[in-house]
């Protein structure tokens, strides 16, 4: 929309004024900038110029740029929010425009003034519209966020993300793929810029709540050198600040399971029995405030949130109950007329009942959790000069995430094969399916804390017809994992399910894990925005980055980073992007732990009771075993086998790192809509693997694929005397994986009121290798290499994502989002008889990733009425209905084609289910 004050006749002069926004180029992990030229009305520069830019999101007051002999200006440090951006020169009438300065971008803004004009114009852009859009990076708005009908997470958010999904499995946690079809442990979590990702899993370890975020920035593929430790994604939220003006919302959201459609239907593993799908049972309710407590000068924000979910997996005997109650705040302080100061708390805890609930899992065998959680962030930004700014942070984290057994110390009993459905022995009949009972299998103890210091030094400095925007920085970080693991009571009973029996085999002693280990990261980078002229920008960056783990791991990377814009109109209605970069995995300590001395002790195995194959015993008492056949003498008498995971590491091991090629072509069309085009592909480089070097006995196995009737014939794996392997943990150069992806989307608006965003995203993700840290590797015996090669897991080939708002005159939004996702790939396999040390192996039984899931078609909907009770206070109620078109699609199955749950249905989308809401604003 345009506003002209003054005569109709200067509305030819509005465009000649003020240029569109254009490309936009990375800027910071918590700012934004301005950027432009200042001309006239003949084309030449404007030295002394004088741009100032006011907002309510800016503390202290304007702020102001002179610009340059060649015209250019340049504000930076700016944060996310909406400006007025004014230009005063000797001779001209003052310039007004209003503009979005958008998280982690910088956007440019040209004028060209006319000494002829008389009047003040005032363009007024419509958020969102006049922006080239990065296809694979995204910007969330406060306000985007609030009005979509999505989890409230980060998981949620990051989903509306081109290439990024969320991935349920059978626990209440449902967590964001990274881009690259990666795992979600290979993203970087980032609030305002800091490192809040567990040290040890790499997963998300402060529990956020959207509310508290200004605005959310997405990306990875093409992010400049500022940005490291991922090979998936960042996702990187900058909180509130509050400001001068007293806000607040208490918002509360309900949903509830027997509100969902019914999803009854027969399990296709077992025909007599039923598949039931219940929808979650959910409650949020958030009280956030901000304001100032100094005018212009120390502005607070603070949340609390209060939030559960209970969530029932297909089968399961109980549902996985979790609460995670937060809090959080953030001061805002103009210390000194050219410095800020600002300071963030939080504490959350995760607190669940029945973590790891599951079809096989008896209620006791589950686990119960406890994580709370303490976190700090601290800054001070110091504008130098007008061509300078400093920023320095201080940051951490300090908690703990226990699950402990139900039964204290009680020992648990492992079934093998399950439970029969249709017992022989009428004392199964309780424990029908279950894998687990008694108590859980293991116990966790886990600590893990961080602290860093970032600094980085932003440069200005005009060049010839463009400019130089420099970035120089420091990233060291210091992390803490202390893990510890056990078999509660230090021994764990094993059974086997033979037909319709089942039959006493072992107990387990020892084993499990313990280690404390540190962890650190030095990172030094420097990145330029080399604006060469109005229609060229590069961004050359280099990333030097140190790794050390422990005594175990330490390497040293060198990651260069490259990119352009190319605006090959004048008028900058088309932009072409290109980028080279090379991404290093973050250090985590599941790298190394296996290396680290003493923390996988010998697990050793005797018979229960003394027993070999042809002697095997009846068990009748499931809940009390031990009262029916006490432990055995553990002797050599009845030694069985003995397993560790302890490992060695290649002394000369490398980061992993993904090498990354992208190329994107942007079209706007008028000032509402942007189509573009997005390539990229990316190939794993110097991935771990672990290897068995442990001397092979001469002797064979051999398994039959059941699918085909071939019989595969491979060399027994050996072991050594004490019952372990020469496990060796490298580099594999024969390990694999390219993903190449092209995304084309469509952004705009059909009226102010109305906004819609659609992306098809085509994928492939072709490999030997998903997890790059040596877990689950599929390289450690010749018969795992078999049919290892192929689609893995993780990718959807095909991607449609939907969404669209509409603002009515009368306060009613009417949102909906829709999401086409093709099945994600997975694998069958057959388990080998007890071959080595009685060890079993696993074979697929067809090409990696040759089966795959139902295709997923999610709608959501949500209906909001907004009632003005003030002139500051209004209540907004809301519904939300999700999976409108009721899809029941599978999303977990057991894959062992030879066992009593292949194809039992783990889980699956969650039935048509609604939620209500209400928000008081004032």
């Amino acid at each position: 929309m345009t506003r002209i004050s003054g005569s109709s006749r200067f509305s030819a002069l509005v465009l000649a004024l003020v240029a569109c926004p254009a490309a936009l180029v990375a800027q910071g992990t918590t700012t934004s900038a301005l950027t432009g030229v200042v001309l006239d009305q003949t084309g030449k520069p404007l030295q002394g110029a004088l741009v100032r830019v006011t907002s309510d999101s800016l503390i202290g007051g304007a702020r102001s740029a002179a610009t340059a002999e060649n015209g250019r200006y340049r504000i930076p440090m700016l944060p996310p929010g909406r400006y007025a951006i004014t230009v005063e020169a000797k001779g001209f009438p003052t310039q007004k425009v209003n503009e979005v300065a958008e998280l982690g971008k910088t956007t440019t803004v040209d004028f060209r003034l006319a000494p002829e004009t008389t009047a003040v114009v005032e363009v007024v852009a419509q958020a969102g519209a006049g922006e080239m859009v990065s296809t694979m990076t995204r910007n969330f708005r406060a306000e985007d966020i609030e009005y979509l009908p999505i989890k409230r997470d980060i998981a949620g958010i990051a989903a509306l993300t081109p290439g990024i999904n969320l991935t349920p499995g059978s626990q209440a946690r449902v967590s964001a793929s990274g881009f690259g079809g990666d795992r979600d442990n290979a993203n970087a979590y980032l609030i305002n810029g800091i490192n809040v990702g567990d040290s040890s899993a790499g997963q998300a370890w402060v529990q956020v709540n959207p509310d508290w975020f200004e605005e959310v920035q997405i990306g990875g593929i093409g992010a400049g050198a500022e940005f490291g430790g991922f090979s998936g994604a960042y996702f990187n939220g900058i909180i509130k600040k509050g400001g001068n003006q007293f806000t607040g919302s208490l918002a509360g959201y309900y949903q509830k399971d027997s509100w969902s459609a019914a999803l009854n239907a027969p399990d296709p593993s077992a025909p007599d029995l039923i598949v039931r799908k219940v929808g979650d049972t959910a409650s949020d309710l958030a009280l956030n405030v901000g304001g100032p407590i100094i005018a212009d000068k120390l502005w607070y924000f603070f949340s609390v949130e209060s939030i559960s979910i209970e969530r029932t997996p297909v089968g399961s005997p109980v549902s996985e109950k979790r609460s995670t109650p937060r809090a959080m705040g953030n001061l805002t302080l103009q210390a000194t007329p050219t410095s800020t100061l600002s300071l963030f708390m939080d504490y959350d805890t995760v607190e669940t009942d029945h973590r790891g609930a599951s079809r096989v899992l008896a209620a006791e065998a589950t686990r119960k959790q406890n994580g709370p959680n303490f976190t700090f962030g601290l800054e001070w930004m110091q504008t130098l000069n007008s061509n300078m700014v400093l920023t320095l942070r201080a940051s951490g984290y300090n908690g703990i995430d226990d699950h402990k057994a139900y039964n204290g110390e009680n020992y648990s009993l492992y079934i093998d094969g399950t439970v029969p459905v249709n017992p022989a022995i009428p004392e199964y009949g309780p424990h029908v399916g279950y894998e687990q009972i008694n108590n859980a299998y293991q116990a966790f103890e886990n600590t893990r804390s961080r602290l860093g210091l970032q600094g980085s030094l932003d440069w200005f400095i005009p060049s010839g017809a463009g400019s130089h925007a420099l970035k120089f920085g420091f990233d060291v970080d210091h992390a803490r994992d202390r893990e510890r693991t056990w078999y509660p009571g230090g021994i764990s009973l094993n059974a086997l399910a033979d037909g319709d029996t089942i039959y006493t085999d072992f107990v387990q002693v020892g084993g499990g894990w313990d280690f404390d280990t540190n962890l650190n990261r030095s990172a030094l980078f420097v990145q330029d925005t080399w604006t060469l002229n109005d229609q060229l920008t590069l961004r050359p960056g280099i990333r030097f980055e140190e790794f050390k783990g422990g005594d175990q791991w330490k390497t040293s990377t060198v990651a260069p980073r490259f990119g352009f814009t190319w605006n090959p109109d004048a008028a900058k209605t088309i932009a072409i992007k290109g980028h080279l970069g090379r991404y290093y995995d973050g250090l985590s300590g599941a790298n190394y732990d296996r290396a680290i001395p003493g923390a996988y002790p010998l697990e050793k195995r005797y018979w229960w009771p003394n027993y070999d194959d042809a002697q095997a015993v009846v068990l009748h008492n499931l809940t009390n075993p031990l009262a029916e056949y006490p432990l055995p003498v553990m002797n050599d008498s009845t030694f069985r086998n003995a397993v560790t995971e302890r490992s060695s590491l290649d002394p000369n091991v490398k980061q992993p790192y993904f090498d990354e090629v992208q190329l994107a072509v942007e079209k706007r069309f008028g000032k509402n809509w942007v189509v573009s085009a997005n390539y990229v592909n990316r190939k794993g480089k110097d991935l771990l693997a672990r290897f068995d070097h442990t001397p092979l006995p001469g002797t064979t196995t051999s398994v039959t694929n059941p699918l085909t009737g071939e019989v595969l014939t491979f060399a027994r794996p050996g072991v050594n005397a004490d019952g372990s392997h020469d496990y060796y943990i490298t580099n594999d150069p024969d390990a694999k994986r390219n993903y190449t992806a092209t995304t084309l989307s469509v952004d705009g608006r059909f009226t102010a009121d109305w906004d819609v965003n659609f992306s098809y995203t085509k994928a492939s993700n072709k490999g030997n290798l998903l997890k790059s840290n040596g877990y689950s590797s599929g390289r450690e015996w010749i018969g795992s290499m078999y049919n290892n090669y192929g689609n893995l897991p993780g990718t959807n080939d095909d991607e449609y994502k939907l969404r669209t708002s509409y603002k009515m005159p009368w306060g009613t939004r009417l949102s909906a989002s829709f999401v086409y996702l093709s099945g994600l790939h997975y694998t069958r396999n057959i388990r080998t008889s007890r071959l080595t040390n009685r060890e079993y192996y696993y074979v697929n039984i067809e090409p990696l990733g040759a089966s795959t899931y139902d295709a997923r078609r999610l709608l959501d909907l949500r209906a909001s009425h907004r009632f003005a009770l003030g002139k500051k206070t209004a209540v907004e109620l809301f519904v939300d209905v999700f999976n409108v078109l009721n899809n029941t699609a599978v999303v977990e199955r057991g894959t062992r084609y030879d066992s009593a749950y292949y194809n039992v249905i783990f889980d699956q989308d969650s039935p048509r289910t609604f939620r209500l809401g209400a928000k008081l604003q004032f």
